[in-house]
């Protein structure tokens, strides 16, 4: 097992080798002046060649790319081109609001989408079945920034019980906390409860025509223990690949969610780089969202062998 995870994390670097160029790439291919953006419109051309030559934007791409890569590789992201900031500083700083959204929407997703399928599964001869696979549709379908603006309409506007927008951290508070999230939290857990559910009852589905659930019968055992000790654990492990990717996602960055909120997190903190041109903050953070990819599906190779105990790494 040791073995297997120190080869997946050297199988990091060529990854993030790639998602450098790309994103170096793509971002210096992006029409704009990164100088014009931050001096404004009557900056003289002097000031212009200035900036451009202490941000390195007067040189070829090649050398700007391994000028650059060269710091990320020794763990410096650089600094923010108005803040001055570390990169990485700010990347952290921002991680707070987003991890606390992304545990609360998966914690929402998954007391909807685990009992919700296994109940259907359990009366998939009755009309349960067909309303559950409806309803998991609906949450599939339903878009997340027409559910934000209805639930601050419903609950933020007209009955005032929660704050339109915004983020207080966890320190302040279990209230004040949770009341700023739980809106966002449920926009985001309704799309992912619908996919959860819908892989784990199609996992399930497979899993009551084999052999060992017939034999599980057999021996007399109820329904609903052969449910709960044998198919759930079994479906679980597609299943698990899938809340890993939308976990995440939403480390990654809830862009939509986090911007209609107001939220200070990863997300936000993309759009805001995206509209200033700050280079090195929004090349840093998409590194980042890669990083948080591979580390997350790391861990959830490593949790279907929790789950399967037949499989093995070495």
């Amino acid at each position: 097992m040791a073995q297997y995870i120190v080869r997946r994390l050297i199988a990091l670097l060529p990854v993030l080798i790639v998602v450098g160029i790309v994103v170096f790439t793509v971002i210096h291919l992006t029409p704009g002046d990164p100088a014009e953006v931050i001096l404004g419109e009557s900056a003289t051309p002097e000031q212009l060649a200035q900036l451009r030559q202490e941000l390195d934007l007067d040189k070829p791409l090649l050398v700007q790319f391994f000028t650059w890569f060269g710091r990320v590789m020794t763990g410096n992201l650089g600094e923010s081109v108005f803040s001055g900031e570390p990169v990485l500083q700010i990347i952290l700083d921002r991680l707070g609001p987003t991890v606390s959204l992304t545990f609360l929407a998966t914690m929402l997703s998954l007391l909807i989408a685990l009992p919700s399928a296994m109940l259907s599964v359990w009366k998939r001869d009755s009309l349960l079945d067909p309303a559950f696979m409806s309803g998991t549709l609906l949450g599939v379908s339903i878009p997340n920034f027409w559910l934000a603006l209805l639930l601050i309409l419903t609950f933020a506007v007209t009955l005032r019980w929660l704050p339109v927008a915004g983020y207080e951290p966890l320190s302040e508070g279990i209230w004040p906390w949770l009341s700023h999230l739980i809106l966002p939290a449920i926009v985001l857990s309704v799309q992912q409860a619908g996919i959860v559910a819908r892989m784990l009852r199609d996992g399930m589905m497979d899993v009551m025509h084999q052999d060992y659930i017939r034999t599980a019968r057999a021996k007399g055992l109820k329904e609903r223990m052969v449910l709960m000790k044998h198919a759930f654990f079994n479906a679980m492990i597609p299943t698990t690949t899938v809340v890993g990717a939308s976990i995440a996602g939403l480390l990654g960055g809830a862009v939509v969610t986090e911007t209609i909120f107001a939220i200070p997190g990863i997300g936000q903190l993309i759009v805001d780089s995206i509209a200033s041109r700050d280079y090195p903050v929004l090349q840093g953070t998409v590194l980042f969202v890669a990083l948080v990819y591979v580390l997350v599906n790391l861990i959830v190779d490593l949790v279907y062998a929790v789950l399967d105990p037949r499989i093995r790494y070495d």
